[in-house]
């Protein structure tokens, strides 16, 4: 990964969702993944639950990246979200990590500039609801994939 993207990307999920409109990130949600026009809501909750969420102080200089995939055999676009750690040069899938570390993951400066504060935070929420929209929901279901014989 680029040097300078390291040393450009200061601004956190959690600054950005705090200066960016609900009503502009969801025209982007329903713009990029138009299957989503019925869990609107439930976005719009998760939006609301992220501004008032405290961070988390073990985000490690994590950098969110997106990268837009391949098309779709139906024309849709895929965009894989994940984190980049400048630590260990490794990319990281994020769907389990708690909605307080991503807040304290910084944004990729170049993606952000690129594509804008609302469809970046899109993104990101799509990513990080993928598994539900409900925090806790999700910790619950990576403790069970972790240990799946303490559920039974």
């Amino acid at each position: 990964m680029d040097e300078q993207l390291i040393t450009d990307s200061k601004t956190t999920l959690q600054e950005l969702i705090l200066r960016t409109q609900w009503a502009d990130v969801q025209a982007k949600m329903l713009e990029l993944y138009p299957d989503t026009k019925d869990l609107v809501e439930g976005y719009q909750s998760v939006f609301k639950k992220l501004r008032e969420t405290k961070l988390s102080a073990s985000a490690d200089g994590m950098i969110l990246c997106i990268e837009k995939e391949d098309e779709l055999t139906d024309g849709e676009v895929d965009y894989d979200v994940f984190g980049f750690s400048p630590e260990d040069s490794t990319n990281y899938a994020l769907d389990f990590s708690p909605w307080s570390e991503w807040l304290g993951y910084y944004c990729n400066a170049a993606t952000l500039q690129s594509i804008g504060d609302p469809e970046f935070v899109a993104h990101c929420l799509r990513e990080n609801t993928f598994y539900g929209f409900e925090d806790d929901e999700i910790q619950a279901r990576k403790a069970t994939l972790e240990n799946p014989e303490s559920d039974s």
